[in-house]
């Protein structure tokens, strides 16, 4: 069987999140998202306190699974994400940080760090 988890709530979702209230469903082509999605603060950002919580909601589901490896991307929410959802799992899974894991390029948030600065 084979699970896909999305990581949790990053920084700049909550960026995209606030835009589509703001500008509705053209948010997408309003410059102050176009400007805010380039920005650098944004460079391979963290989930958010509500992405924890998410994190140990998708924990207790996933205790309950049998686990024998875990593909994750280098990127800082998608390890952060995988280090609390699988955080004491039963399973021991054997976890792989998966360098090809990566984003799509269409803002700054899709910018990792290096590896070893993303831990």
């Amino acid at each position: 069987m084979l699970y896909l988890i999305r990581h949790a709530e990053s920084k700049f979702n909550v960026v995209a999140k606030n835009m589509e209230q703001k500008y509705g469903a053209g948010y997408l082509d309003a410059e102050e998202y176009t400007l805010e999605k380039f920005d650098r603060k944004y460079l391979d950002v963290e989930i958010t306190e509500e992405g924890e919580g998410q994190c140990l909601l998708a924990r207790e589901k996933m205790r309950e699974i049998e686990v024998d490896v875990v593909l994750v991307s280098p990127m800082r929410r998608a390890l952060h994400t995988c280090a609390i959802v699988f955080e004491g799992h039963p399973s021991k899974a054997e976890i792989i940080v998966e360098p090809c894991f990566r984003e799509i390029m269409e803002s700054s948030n899709d910018i990792g760090s290096k590896i070893h600065e993303s831990m």
